[in-house]
């Protein structure tokens, strides 16, 4: 990510995701977000694809249900500390998209053993 200059107004910057290209409108606080997502993305690697269904597997299935690698990355684009879960089990309740809408789970499983093997783990 480059910058023309760091203020705090709005300015246009570039993104730089090989081999993508984008201009956009930034200001400063979105411009060190935005390079510290860039950063970490990077090191993000599918450590393996789920065979068998677990918590965290399930977990995993409802954070990229809603478009997200993992926690980590929920909680940095989002910029939360904490997730709503369900006391009883700690599964995910709650989780907004990157287009702000809202993806509600419920309490049980909700990934079936015919989607298990679509849910990647990542290694950082």
């Amino acid at each position: 990510v480059t910058k023309d200059q760091p203020s705090s107004s709005p300015t246009l910057g570039t993104v730089s995701l090989a081999p993508f290209s984008c201009r956009l409108w930034t200001s400063s606080l979105q411009h060190n977000v935005l390079c510290s997502l860039l950063r970490w993305q990077r090191n993000a690697k599918v450590h393996e694809q789920s065979q068998t269904w677990t918590d965290e597997v399930e977990n995993l299935y409802r954070f990229q249900q809603a478009g997200y690698r993992d926690e980590l990355e929920y909680k940095q684009v989002k910029q939360v500390d904490l997730i709503d879960r369900w006391p009883e089990t700690g599964f995910v309740k709650k989780l907004q998209r990157r287009d702000n809408t809202f993806y509600y789970y419920n309490r049980k499983r909700e990934c079936e053993d015919r989607e298990v093997h679509k849910v990647k783990v990542y290694a950082y």
